[in-house]
This record gives structure tokens, C-alpha cells and sequence, in this order.
């Protein structure tokens, strides 16, 4: 290994990396956007479609998840609602359900 090439591969790298920054600070023009997606969707348009089509079915799908998600929740709290004063006696401090004959003991 010679150490003056590696350090002057680590500053050609530096150097390099300085440059990518500067010019990343630099904003496009929307103009230039819109132009770049043209030419994008120009050549090739299957892969535009399917990336449309991919992007389309993940959303629907994290809103369905969440939906269903949310919804079983919702289900369950009302059945437990509705069904704690006659079946269970529940024990806020450890949170399980006791018989009607068991004694509530606190913890301390």
C-alpha cells in the first residue's frame, strides 16, 4: 500500500464529492423537472406504468391495512364495552378479569 497514492485518492475523492455538492445546492428550474419526467415517460413507458401502478397499490394497500386495523379495534372495544358489566368484573390495577364471587384485594 503506498500512502502518498491513497491520499491523493482521498482528496481527488474529496474534491469530487465538494463538486457533487455544490452543484446539488444548485435547485432545478421546473421547467427542467417537467422536461426530465417528459423524456423519462417519452422512453420508456412501460416501466412509467407500472411504477404508477406499484405506487397506486401500496397506498391502497397501507390504507386498507390501517383500516382493517382500526375498524377491529373499534369492533372489539364495543364488544368488551358492552359486555364488561354483565359477564366480568374487571380488576383495573392488575387488568384481568375476575369471577362474580372473587374478592377484589388491592395491590399495594
Amino acid at each position: 500500500m503506498n500512502p502518498v497514492g491513497e491520499q491523493t485518492r482521498e482528496q481527488a475523492r474529496r474534491t469530487a464529492f465538494q463538486k457533487t455538492l455544490s452543484s446539488a445546492r444548485q435547485t432545478m428550474m421546473l421547467s427542467e423537472i417537467l422536461k426530465i419526467a417528459g423524456d423519462s415517460f417519452r422512453a420508456s413507458k412501460t416501466r412509467f406504468a407500472l411504477t404508477a401502478l406499484g405506487m397506486v397499490i401500496g397506498t391502497a394497500s397501507v390504507i386498507l391495512v390501517v383500516t382493517i386495523g382500526l375498524t377491529a379495534s373499534n369492533t372489539l372495544s364495543t364488544y368488551y364495552r358492552r359486555s364488561a358489566p354483565t359477564r366480568w368484573r374487571w380488576n383495573t390495577r392488575v387488568a384481568a378479569p375476575l369471577r362474580r364471587s372473587a374478592r377484589v384485594i388491592p395491590i399495594t
